[in-house]
Order: structure tokens, then C-alpha cells, then sequence
């Protein structure tokens, strides 16, 4: 009967490239081989003594079983069988999106992922440690998680991506469910007399994720900025005429979130004596006698004699 090597069975990597098998035949009268696959034929040529080398890339996950049978002009026959397994130890991949933070009450918030992998199978999605979702995924395709609806706190959500062959890949998102801005101190209705110095608001507010402040007088913007959490904003309100001045305060946060607050700045001057009352002298029983004072102010209040 013809020689026939037996190559080891081996194993490879599903995609990887350059994998062969090798067997080395001779005889002194040869005459046809045929390569089986799996049992199926798939080729059969005249030979020669030497070595027959086919290529078995491009396999799919599992096994297949390779044969040759090597005849001699005789029909002498001699067989040879070598495993192929492919494997997959390749974990999927996964897109990461960023932490962000979301509004109480809010609607439209999503996570989504995109997972790749040759041969996918089932994702779980668990929120701080719960199961909150699970299914098949596609490769390429989108996974998406609506998160509506959350209270106020701090989220984990986890998405493991599993292969059939078992290889995992997880990534974690972070959420954080905010109110809008609370202010914390608030400047009071103020008063102060026209010309005099020192005279300032303040506000000073709290939020995870402060942004903009814009102040009007009057519906003039006067100041914007940048707020910070506990930071106080002051602005100088010096240098008024007499009059009321409505300031209000707009304050947001990277959310979108908004607080306002409002309050009358009153700027007067002085009251002004019209008449005063000059020293005077009665007679005890002489009848009606009196003190008058007259004054002239725009915002009159209170008299203490």
C-alpha cells in the first residue's frame, strides 16, 4: 500500500489565516488520491510521491474532519484522518458612552451600545447590580436602554455582551439623576439712601452641575456669568436715582434645569422738612395749642415724637 503521513490534529483560531495540512505520500506505482471533507469529496487527482498540501482557512466555529486516500495502479488503498477545530477566543467589543447626568422628570434619556463580534448571542443589562433588561444582539447593530423615569440618586448600569462561544465584554455607563438649582441665601427686599456706598446683592445657589446666571434690573440685563455650587454671586447695585428697581436672578444648570429669584431694590433720598417747628410759649388755659411739623418725601413711612 502507498506511505501516508499522519499529521497531528489541530486547532485554530476562528479567521486567522495560513493553516494547512501536510501529508507526505509515496509509492512506487501511485496512481489517484481524493480529499474528503466532512465525508464529502472534494477533489480527486493523479499523484505523485511528495507532499499534498490543502489549505483549510475561512472554517466557521466547530470541527471538521479531513481525509485522504491514496491509491497505487495496484488499488492498494491507505487512509488518513486530521481533526480541525475552530475556535473562538476573541471577546466581542463595545462602544463606551460617556457618564452624564440627567433631569429629574425628564424624558428622552438613553443609553445606547454598539457591540461587534463574528458570532454573537445574548446581552444583560443590570442597574446597580440588578437585571433591568437581557435579549440577543446583532453585531454592529444598536442596543438601547430608555432610563426614564428615575429618581433623584446615582446609577450603574452594566451591559455584559456574550459570544456562543462564551467570551463576555461589559461596559459601565453612570447616571446621575439631578434637580434643578435651589438657592440657598437670598438677598431681602433692600433699601438704601441715594449716594451712599457699599451697597450690593447676593445670591448663592446649589446644584451638581452649575452653568450660566444672568441678572436684569428692570428687564436690562445687567450681569451674566458662570455660577459655582455654593459660590456666592454679588453684584453692586451702587450709584441708583431715587425710584424701585425690580432685580431678578436666572439661574441654570448644565441639565437645562432653571430657578429664578426676585426682589425690589428702593433707592430714596432723605425726607426733606417743609415746615419745622420753631420753640413757642403758651398761656396755661389760653385754649388750643399745637406742635406742627410738615415734611416732603417720595416714600414717606413712620414718625416717632
Amino acid at each position: 500500500s502507498p506511505s501516508v503521513s499522519s499529521p497531528f490534529d489541530f486547532q485554530y483560531v476562528e479567521e486567522a489565516t495560513g493553516n494547512t495540512i501536510a501529508w507526505t505520500v509515496s509509492d512506487a506505482y501511485p496512481s489517484t488520491l481524493s480529499i474528503f471533507k466532512d465525508g464529502s469529496l472534494l477533489f480527486s487527482v493523479p499523484w505523485t510521491s511528495g507532499d499534498i498540501v490543502i489549505n483549510v482557512d475561512g472554517l466557521s466555529l466547530g470541527t471538521y474532519t479531513y481525509s485522504i486516500e491514496v491509491k497505487d495502479s495496484s488499488n492498494n488503498l491507505s487512509i488518513d484522518t486530521v481533526l480541525v477545530t475552530v475556535i473562538d477566543n476573541v471577546n466581542p467589543t463595545i462602544t463606551s458612552p460617556v457618564d452624564f447626568s440627567s433631569s429629574l422628570g425628564s424624558a428622552g434619556n438613553v443609553i445606547e451600545w454598539i457591540g461587534t463580534d463574528l458570532n454573537p448571542s445574548t446581552y444583560v443589562i443590570t442597574r446597580n447590580g440588578s437585571q433591568v433588561d437581557s435579549g440577543s444582539w446583532l453585531s454592529s447593530a444598536t442596543i438601547s436602554l430608555n432610563i426614564d423615569g428615575l429618581s433623584l440618586g446615582t446609577y450603574d448600569f452594566t451591559i455584559t455582551l456574550s459570544d456562543i462561544s462564551g467570551n463576555q465584554i461589559s461596559d459601565t455607563v453612570i447616571v446621575k439623576v439631578t434637580s434643578g438649582p435651589t438657592f440657598t441665601d437670598v438677598p431681602p427686599n433692600t433699601y438704601y439712601i441715594v449716594g451712599t456706598p457699599g451697597n450690593q446683592l447676593g445670591w448663592t445657589a446649589s446644584n451638581s452641575n452649575p452653568d450660566k446666571y444672568i441678572i436684569y434690573n428692570n428687564s436690562v440685563q445687567v450681569a451674566s456669568g458662570i455660577w459655582s455650587n455654593g459660590i456666592p454671586i454679588t453684584i453692586d447695585i451702587d450709584g441708583l436715582s431715587i425710584g424701585v428697581y425690580n432685580f431678578t436672578i436666572y439661574l441654570n444648570d448644565t441639565n437645562a434645569n432653571s430657578a429664578t429669584h426676585q426682589l425690589n431694590v428702593t433707592v430714596s433720598d432723605l425726607p426733606v422738612w417743609a415746615l419745622e417747628a420753631v420753640n413757642a410759649t403758651y398761656v396755661e388755659g389760653s385754649g388750643l395749642s399745637y406742635i406742627l411739623w410738615n415734611t416732603t418725601d417720595m416714600f414717606p413711612d413712620s414718625y416717632l415724637i
